[in-house]
């Protein structure tokens, strides 16, 4: 049978069910006309599934589901990159993986040049 990775419901139940200790994804970005109207979610939800391989044998069947739920949100627009690659950069200190923490996704800009324009200052 095959397995719809973008139904993350099915996901859920597959890694639940199967427990795999690996997991190989070779899936890419092929929603061909978005690809062309969202280039740069394309390029993100690649590189994103990218880094996520290299914690597949750590992560449990929950942290990759919730994770591939939020993808579809930023895959749908709904969520920022950020809420993704803080994830993957946080899962990067945790498992110690140094060649990943020196990738620009993590840090695009310089510290210095980053401003909080609406953080819900003063909201309660």
């Amino acid at each position: 049978d095959d397995l719809d990775i973008t139904d993350s419901n099915a996901v859920r139940e597959f890694m639940s069910l199967c427990k795999p200790n690996v997991i190989i994804h070779c899936a890419a970005y092929t929603a061909v006309d978005q690809a062309q109207d969202s280039k740069e979610v394309c390029m993100n939800v690649n590189v994103l599934m990218h880094i996520l391989g290299y914690f597949s044998k750590q992560l449990t069947a929950k942290e990759k589901a919730y994770f591939l739920d939020l993808l579809e949100q930023y895959n749908k627009q709904q969520i920022p990159v950020s809420a993704l690659t803080s994830i993957l950069k946080l899962w990067a200190v945790r498992f110690e993986t140094e060649y990943l923490l020196s990738q620009t996704i993590f840090e695009p800009y310089p510290v210095s040049l980053i401003t909080v324009s609406d953080s819900g200052k003063g909201r309660i």
